[in-house]
């Protein structure tokens, strides 16, 4: 498995420097080795168990580079890099907390809090807890396609709005030939929906082999509090 040409997880103890205290870089529990061919990286992972909406466990996760860590991992950590969507799937596996289902959130823009760079992931046992169905990120809206440039980028998207309870619903779907990093789905869902939307991307294994992205959008009466404001 560990082989130069694959990549392979290693568990390693959680450094002195990131023990005790108040902060988020001082309360990890596990620290992961990530080694491929071309690099070695550290994931860092907090769990929380929350019972806010269906007793999920929230996991905030950082992937740092290996050499910046070693020599100053406070700093290293504020300066860490956009785990992949296949990279944070796996992260749950290996780390033992993998049940089915996870969700990552784009909040409203107003209680968008982005200082420490972190990953933020909720974990479900029951996906039927969601207020969307979650089989319609696999049905890629076809035929009213338009596009939007970000950072230079074209992003090719479509809309498909559902009725729900609590009013309108949009699947978003996201289309580009590099895969989106975090702040720029915030962003583009922003721009094309709305910055009071609050957006949730679904974690599967079946959502990993899918070409492009669903954020699904919720309706604005639909208060979901996923307490990452307290983080």
């Amino acid at each position: 498995m560990n082989s130069k040409n694959q990549a392979y997880w290693q568990r390693i103890p959680v450094p002195t420097e990131c023990q005790n205290g108040n902060s988020w870089e001082r309360q990890i529990d596990q620290v992961w080795r990530l080694e491929n061919q071309n690099s070695v990286k550290l994931y860092q992972i907090r769990f929380f168990s929350t019972k806010k909406f269906h007793n999920m466990t929230h996991i905030c996760m950082k992937k740092v580079d290996i050499k910046k860590f070693s020599e100053n991992p406070i700093e290293a950590a504020f300066n860490s890099e956009d785990p992949t969507y296949a990279e944070r799937l796996e992260a749950l596996k290996v780390c033992g907390r993998w049940k089915k289902t996870a969700v990552e959130v784009f909040p409203a823009q107003r209680n968008m809090i982005d200082g420490g760079n972190l990953y933020h992931i909720w974990e479900v046992q029951d996906e039927k807890c969601f207020p969307f169905d979650i089989s319609m990120i696999y049905v890629l809206e076809k035929g009213n396609e338009e596009s939007v440039t970000i950072d230079g980028m074209e992003v090719i998207y479509s809309k498909k709005v559902v009725k729900t309870p609590y009013g309108p619903e949009c699947y978003l779907y996201l289309y580009s030939e590099k895969e989106l990093k975090w702040n720029q789905k915030q962003r583009l869902k922003n721009v094309i929906i709305d910055e009071e939307i609050t957006a949730v991307e679904v974690i599967t294994d079946g959502s990993r082999n899918i070409n492009y992205s669903c954020l699904i959008c919720l309706p604005i009466m639909f208060k979901l509090d996923f307490g990452i404001h307290k983080i």
